[in-house]
């Protein structure tokens, strides 16, 4: 997810200097967790939440299972959009 986007998505900029050096690293899963984690804080807009949900399901964070903290976060992305009525996402993505 670009730094534009993430701006866009209510993430605030103090966040993006860790998250970009994640994503620089390849760490895409640790930059998962952590946008996870700053949307739990910050109650972002719907739009930051669906950009979450769709990079799990290209990392197949779904198919991890249950026992899994990334699945779980990824749940928690699903969950959020539900919640909201986002028909695109009533029930776990499959995994690709």
């Amino acid at each position: 997810m670009p730094e534009a986007d993430l701006s866009a998505a209510g993430v605030p900029k103090a966040a993006l200097p860790q998250t970009d050096e994640f994503l620089r690293l390849n760490e895409t899963e640790l930059a998962f967790d952590m946008l996870v984690y700053l949307g739990e804080e910050l109650a972002p807009p719907h739009a930051f939440w669906r950009h979450l949900a769709e990079a799990a399901r290209e990392m197949d964070l779904y198919a991890q299972g249950p026992d899994s903290d990334l699945f779980a976060a990824a749940e928690l992305c699903r969950r959020r959009l539900a919640a909201a009525g986002d028909s695109d996402w009533p029930e776990r993505p499959a995994a690709r």
